[in-house]
C-alpha cells in the first residue's frame, strides 16, 4: 500500500456486504452478487487493499473503459491482476487455470471484486461471461460490483442475484474521529458536524489533517476548519 491508513467506514462497509454475499451464497447454494455506489475519494481504493490483505476467499480487478471486451483479455486480466497469475493459451486454457488455482486453495463462494463495474453495465456481452463465470460448477464466483455512478441501469438476468446494494457515504462521525487520532490533530463536536453538513469526503479530510498537522497545528475548531476546507476546495493543498 501507498500509505497506512487506518480501517474507515469504506472499509467496514465493504467488509459486511461481502460476508453477506458470503452467508447469502452459502444459505442459497447458489452465487448471490453485491453492488455498491463509491463516489470519488470516499477511500475506496485503499479499503479496497485492506479488504483483500484481510479477507481470505476475495479477489479484485479493475475494469477498463473499453469498446470492446473478449472473454480472453476478461480472463486474462482477472488472472493476472486478481489472481496474479500470467496464463496463455486459448480461452479454454485459461478457465482450466483459474478453475485449478480455485479448486487447489480449496475456496468455497469466492467474491470477485470488479472495481469500475459501471463499464461492463453497458455492454451485455460482458455480463454474459461474468455469468457465465459465476454459474461455472467449478469457479462460481459471486461478485461485488464497485461503481462510481448513482444511477446505473442493469437489464440482464445477471442483476436479478445482486440482492445486496449500498451507497458508502462521503463521511461519518467515526471516520472523522479516526482519522482525527491518526493526524494527531483534535477535533470539536463543530468540525464533525461542518465535516458531514458539507459532504467532506475521506481523501479531503486526511489531506486536510495532514496539511493541518504538517503546518504544527494540534487542534481545530469549526472556523479553522471552514477556512481550510475552503482553501483545499478553492486551491488545493500539497
Amino acid at each position: 500500500m501507498v500509505k497506512n491508513l487506518p480501517k474507515l467506514h469504506t472499509y467496514y462497509i465493504m467488509e459486511e456486504i461481502i460476508k453477506a454475499i458470503k452467508v447469502n451464497t452459502l444459505e442459497r447454494g447458489i452465487p448471490i452478487h453485491g453492488l455498491l455506489y463509491a463516489d470519488s475519494g470516499v477511500g475506496k481504493t485503499f479499503a479496497l487493499h485492506q479488504i483483500l490483505e484481510s479477507l481470505q476467499g476475495v479477489y479484485a480487478f479493475v475494469l477498463e473503459d473499453r469498446r470492446e471486451y473478449s472473454p480472453y483479455y476478461l480472463l486474462s486480466r482477472i488472472l493476472e491482476e486478481a489472481f496474479s497469475i500470467s496464463a496463455q493459451g486459448r480461452q479454454i486454457a485459461l478457465e482450466k487455470t483459474l478453475q485449478a488455482y480455485l479448486d487447489r486453495m480449496g475456496e468455497v463462494a469466492p467474491v470477485l471484486i470488479i472495481d469500475e463495474a459501471q463499464f461492463a453495465f453497458y455492454h451485455p456481452t460482458v455480463l454474459n461471461f461474468f455469468k457465465r463465470l459465476s454459474e461455472h460448477p467449478k469457479i462460481g464466483f459471486s461478485y461485488l460490483f464497485l461503481i462510481n455512478e448513482k444511477e446505473v441501469p442493469l437489464n440482464h438476468p445477471l442483476g436479478e442475484r445482486i440482492r445486496i446494494r449500498k451507497k458508502i457515504p462521503p463521511m461519518t462521525e467515526k471516520t472523522v474521529r479516526t482519522l482525527s487520532e491518526h493526524h494527531g490533530v483534535k477535533v470539536d463536536e463543530k468540525v464533525i458536524k461542518i465535516a458531514l453538513e458539507r459532504n467532506v469526503r475521506t481523501l479531503e479530510l486526511d489531506i486536510l489533517l495532514y496539511s493541518a498537522r504538517k503546518a504544527g497545528i494540534e487542534e481545530l475548531d469549526g472556523k479553522t476548519f471552514k477556512a481550510l476546507l475552503k482553501k483545499l476546495r478553492e486551491e488545493g493543498m500539497p
